[in-house]
C-alpha cells in the first residue's frame, strides 16, 4: 500500500475502501448473475459481462480521482 499512498497521495482507509466495496457489490451480483443465468441462459450473461468489463476499463481510463 506504501507505493500508493506515496505516488497518489491517498489515505490507507481510501486504499482499504477500494477492495471492501468490491466485495460488498460481488455478494448481491453472484445472486443476481446465478438468477438471470437461470432465466435467460448463460450466452446472454457473458455477453453482458463483457460488455460490463469493457464499459468498466473505459470508465477506469478516463478517471483522474480517486
Amino acid at each position: 500500500m506504501g507505493h500508493l499512498e506515496d505516488e497518489f497521495g491517498w489515505s490507507r482507509g481510501m486504499i482499504s475502501l477500494i477492495p471492501a466495496v468490491t466485495g460488498l457489490i460481488h455478494g448481491p451480483c453472484t445472486v443476481l448473475s446465478g438468477w438471470f443465468t437461470d432465466r435467460y441462459g448463460p450466452e446472454v450473461i457473458v455477453i453482458m459481462g463483457a460488455f460490463s468489463v469493457g464499459l468498466g476499463l473505459i470508465l477506469t481510463s478516463n478517471s483522474t480521482l480517486p
